[in-house]
Parts: structure tokens; sequence; C-alpha cells
């Protein structure tokens, strides 16, 4: 990702059933908020937004790249 390009992710909320690792054998792991903010912060990106639960038990991650 370039310098001030947007990172936009779109995850199961843990809220989700489906997605769970026990239910869903194609997913391996469960993303958190906690992760995601901690991700971008630790990689250096600025302007994080990572929401919470939607209607469609998702959420949604966004960062810019320094």
């Amino acid at each position: 990702l370039k310098s001030g390009g947007i990172m936009f992710i779109y995850l199961p909320h843990k809220n989700s059933k489906y997605w769970q690792p026990y239910n869903n054998m194609k997913h391996f792991w469960q993303p958190t908020r906690k992760l995601m903010k901690g991700y971008f912060k630790d990689r250096g990106f600025k302007n994080i937004t990572v929401t919470g639960c939607d209607a469609y038990n998702g959420f949604l991650c966004f960062a810019e790249k320094k």
C-alpha cells in the first residue's frame, strides 16, 4: 500500500455464529476489533477507525498508510 493509501476491510464480528471457526471450517482465525486496531497501529497507519458490530454481524476497519 502506498503512502496516503487507504486500507478498507470488512470482517465478521464475533457475534456472527456462521463465521466462527468451529461452525465454518474455512475460517481458521477470528479477528477482533482490538486485534485489528493494534495491527494498524503497529504498522504505522494513521486515522484508524474500527467500528462496532453492524446489522449484518460485521465490522469495518479502515486506516491511512503514513
